[in-house]
């Protein structure tokens, strides 16, 4: 199948959704608002077809956006490399992370980019490389940057055209429910989305996907303690109810909007108080120690606001640059006093995917 017909074949099955609520009769922009540049991701490919790209980690939730919101960290990223071959077959090769499986069907990079190639009627054949970055079982967006990359690269394997709705609605379609479904048992879209468009982004709807991304103030910086045990997603997620109390999805409600309205005025004041979650933190505060007296302390230190990152153990909080060293302190501290030894990261808020060199 030529990639013409390939990117026809996953027009058409993305177009079976034809309407929207509200009177729409058509399916708008996979996003709006400040759309990202990705046009730069067609020079991952070199001269011998091997085809390397970056992708940043990122923050889940952020605070009330449970399953919605997502934030990009441009600190730390995996690099994701295919190289087709034609002789059958998809092997794994994974470096830094020696407890990730390498079994195609079981790894998030793989498992995506075998599911784009399957929805373009095409079998993959190759070997996948994965150098990562960060700690996996941390909430701070592993396996949502890998299958990402997996993803990515099967797309630009197939030819297809990253700039078309159809193609990057397939595109995070197979990270999150090939990829991320098959490190974490669940398909979720925040990291991904985060991931390849950077800067803070939101999920309006899921069916169809539309996405809205917002780009923070420059002076926002991101401080992470990672502890040094992690957390299973599908143990994380298992402690959430399956409904919560009206007033609680009124409170979260109220916060997302305000937070969002804060990214866009630049009061990271208004943003750090609207970090409180009473949806999915107040169930998983339990699942990391000390959590509820990091954030305080964090504050205390003078960050804007702290929070869960994603299904944990990880903490973050919103700090400017002149006080992150002193949060980040905090946190290390705080967390500390409870057994931990928590890795700290300081992040600008980070861009999108993009092409990597030669290694």
């Amino acid at each position: 199948m030529s990639s013409d017909a390939a990117a026809t074949r996953i027009g058409d099955l993305v177009a079976s959704v034809r309407e929207l609520p509200l009177g729409r009769e058509t399916v708008p922009p996979v996003f709006g608002g400040a759309v990202p540049d990705l046009s730069e991701l067609w020079r991952s490919r070199d001269h011998t077809g091997t085809i390397r790209v970056r992708v940043p980690y990122s923050i889940a939730n952020v605070g009330p956006g449970f399953d919605r919101f997502g934030l990009s960290l441009a600190a730390i990223e995996d690099r994701i490399e295919f190289e087709p071959r034609t002789d059958g077959g998809l092997s794994v090769e994974v470096e830094g992370d020696a407890s990730l499986p390498t079994t195609p069907g079981a790894n998030a990079a793989s498992a995506a980019l075998t599911a784009i190639f399957a929805r373009a009627g095409r079998v993959a054949s190759g070997v996948v490389r994965i150098r990562k970055g960060g700690p996996g079982g941390s909430g701070i967006g592993s396996s949502g940057a890998s299958a990402l990359g997996g993803a990515l690269v099967g797309a630009i394997a197939l030819g297809l055209p990253l700039t078309s709705d159809p193609v990057l609605r397939e595109i995070l379609r197979c990270a999150a429910v090939g990829g991320e479904f098959a490190a974490a048992g669940s398909a979720h879209y925040d990291n991904v989305v985060a991931s390849l468009a950077g800067a803070f982004t939101f999920l309006e709807s899921v069916d169809p996907l539309v996405v809205l991304r917002i780009v923070p103030p420059a002076r926002l910086k991101v401080v992470l303690a990672v502890p040094e045990t992690p957390l299973s997603t599908r143990l994380s997620r298992s402690v959430l109810p399956a409904t919560v109390p009206l007033a609680d999805a009124s409170e979260n409600i109220g916060r997302a909007c305000s937070l969002v309205h804060g990214l866009l005025t630049g009061d990271l004041d208004q943003v750090g108080r609207s970090l409180a979650d009473r949806i999915a933190e107040p169930y998983r505060a339990s699942l990391v120690p000390g959590f509820a007296r990091a954030c305080r302390a964090a504050r205390r230190a003078g960050a804007w606001g702290a929070g869960l990152s994603g299904s944990g153990p990880a903490v973050f909080a919103f700090s400017s640059a002149e006080r992150a060293r002193d949060v980040a302190a905090s946190l290390v501290a705080s967390l500390g006093e409870v057994g931990s030894n928590p890795r700290t990261f300081v992040s600008d808020v980070g861009g999108g995917a993009r092409p990597d060199g030669p290694r």
